[in-house]
């Protein structure tokens, strides 16, 4: 008799609990969790942010602000979660000590941005079609030598596989085209994680909704095959493209000579030193006559003398002074 009293009481004392719980009792447990999440999170000091900030400098050349400790926070937490180090220096002694190239690689493909989608502002490569291919495909006519392009900081191949598939339309939309076979295309980046994306040729669907629009749209439907959610590009236009792996701040020799050459939407992230180091090797690195490319707030004005700002249509191209 008392077990089952004792029984009765201990579920009205139950049944008493849960009328009493505060109904924001499961999002203050959530906020708890979270806080919980934040104090493992760790910051970096005052006095760890100069010296990351020159390591990064000196492997990949970006520059990072004094105000943007929040990106090294955010982009390498899970780096050092990984090794368990407690604090930011205690991650970069553990980097110079080790002196590794596959850490190195992570930390950079951590910190490298990787913002890019086909077409990318669209008047860059309207004109591109329209201007600089009938231009190569003249003095192609008379010529035994290959034009060259250059897309210099790749990232997962968006912006050299958007050139392969305007030159494979250009030529496709003529009888005899001097420039089938004739234009070579390089992509380089130094992000590994982002090449290994551009040499697979495989997109999924958010990479695929952004920059197929009109005139580019049919690009999507005539170039790619899809399965499932992946798009895989068609391997005619794979095969027009070679991407490896090269730091832009190495020399330029072993690429020869180019008649185009991308930096899109990248110098911005380089200082002024090497933004005039960079410009000088770009001019040692085109032909008499080529072309640089640059973002729409970029320009190498500033930094060399080497160019002239050239209209094709309504785009801006920086032309080599000959």
């Amino acid at each position: 008799m008392n077990i089952v009293t004792n029984d009765l009481c201990v579920r009205w004392l139950i049944r008493l609990v849960k009328k009493k719980r505060s109904p924001d009792d499961t999002h203050t447990a959530s906020a708890k969790a979270r806080t919980d999440d934040e104090r493992m999170t760790i910051k970096i000091t005052d006095q760890d942010f100069p010296p990351l900030q020159e390591y990064i400098q000196q492997q990949c050349g970006i520059v990072l602000r004094d105000t943007q400790q929040y990106l090294l926070e955010s982009r390498l937490q899970h780096l050092l979660s990984m090794h368990q180090c407690g604090t930011f220096g205690e991650f970069l002694r553990l980097v110079k000590e080790k002196n590794s190239p596959v850490l190195r690689e992570k930390i950079v493909n951590a910190m490298t941005t990787n913002e890019t989608f086909w077409f990318r502002d669209s008047h860059p490569w309207q004109n591109f079609a329209a201007h600089l291919l009938p231009q190569w495909e003249k003095e192609l006519q008379n010529s035994l030598h290959k034009k060259r392009i250059w897309s210099a900081a790749a990232s997962m191949g968006h912006e050299a596989y958007s050139m392969a598939m305007l030159i494979d339309d250009f030529c496709g939309s003529r009888h005899k085209c001097a420039m089938k076979n004739s234009v070579e295309i390089l992509g380089t980046d130094i992000s590994t994680s982002a090449l290994y994306v551009a040499i697979s040729g495989n997109y999924d669907e958010m990479a695929m909704s952004r920059g197929f629009t009109p005139p580019f749209d049919g690009y999507r439907r005539t170039c790619f095959k899809q399965t499932g959610k992946v798009w895989e590009i068609s391997s005619h236009i794979k095969k027009m493209v070679v991407f490896k792996q090269f730091n832009l701040q190495n020399s330029f020799i072993t690429l020869d000579k180019f008649d185009l050459i991308c930096l899109r939407n990248v110098i911005i992230y380089f200082s002024d030193e090497f933004k005039r180091a960079l410009f000088k090797k770009i001019a040692q690195t085109l032909n008499p006559g080529g072309y640089l490319l640059l973002g729409a707030s970029e320009t190498p004005i500033r930094y060399t003398r080497r160019f002239r700002s050239v209209k094709l249509g309504d785009s801006v191209y920086y032309q080599l002074k000959e």
